[in-house]
Order: structure tokens, then C-alpha cells, then sequence
């Protein structure tokens, strides 16, 4: 940011010509791992809370997963951390979101890759390249 600053100062016609040139761009996001849709039956454990949830992942990903409990009604526990068991997986992570399909959770240490061989054969995961 400091560097950001500085040189607006010392070169300001060619900060604003980058800015006029970037400015019609098209913002792009690219996530850091692959998705996949899945429907995986889970419990979501709330464990500083002493309750879970019944659900399902419905999204998968070797840093979270996306998890809709079978309740229609959502409570908003964004930033609790919770347990997500599916399979034979317990992770361990943190709500980040919230939305009308389930709750987005990042996982505090990632899903192993030769994880996901499993699944994908057990489920059928197919790879999700919407965003949300």
C-alpha cells in the first residue's frame, strides 16, 4: 500500500494512465482450489456450543466445503469455528458465509488430494466452476 502511495506521487501520469487502461477490464477471481458438487449426508458440529446439525456437503473442495443442514431455517454463525463430518472425514474449520444453500466453511488444514480419489468414486463429484 506504502509503495502504492509513493509512487502516485512521484510518477501521478502514469498511475493515471494505468488506471484509465484497467478500468473497463473485467474483474477476474479465480479460486485456489477446484470445486466439485457432491451430495455427501454430514453432520455440522458446533463444538463451543455443544449441538449439531443434520445435512449434506453439497460442495466440495480441498480447502472447505459448502454444507446445507436438512432444516429449512439457517441461524447466522458466521466466523464459528465447527467440525464438519462426512464420510469418514471429521474437519475441522470456520463458517465464512452464509447463504440460501448452506453454509460456507473453510477448512483449517486442507483436505489431502488422495482424499478426493475416494470420494470422487464413492460420490461422483463433478467439477463446479460457478460462482456464488
Amino acid at each position: 500500500m506504502l509503495v502504492r502511495t509513493i509512487n502516485t506521487l512521484v510518477h501521478p501520469v502514469r498511475t493515471f494512465s494505468e488506471y484509465l487502461e484497467n478500468r473497463n477490464k473485467p474483474k477476474t477471481f479465480s479460486r485456489q482450489h477446484q470445486r466439485y458438487s457432491c451430495c455427501i449426508v454430514g453432520r455440522l458440529e458446533f463444538p463451543e456450543r455443544g449441538f449439531s446439525v443434520d445435512g449434506s456437503v453439497m460442495e466440495i473442495s480441498l480447502g472447505g466445503a459448502l454444507f446445507r443442514t436438512s432444516s429449512t431455517y439457517m441461524m447466522d454463525r458466521r466466523l464459528e469455528q465447527v467440525r464438519v463430518h462426512f464420510d469418514k472425514h471429521c474437519m475441522r474449520g470456520q463458517i465464512m458465509n452464509i447463504r440460501p444453500e448452506g453454509y460456507g466453511i473453510r477448512f483449517f488444514e486442507p483436505l489431502a488430494e488422495e482424499d478426493l480419489e475416494p470420494l470422487a468414486h464413492a460420490f461422483g463429484l463433478q467439477e463446479n466452476n460457478s460462482f456464488h
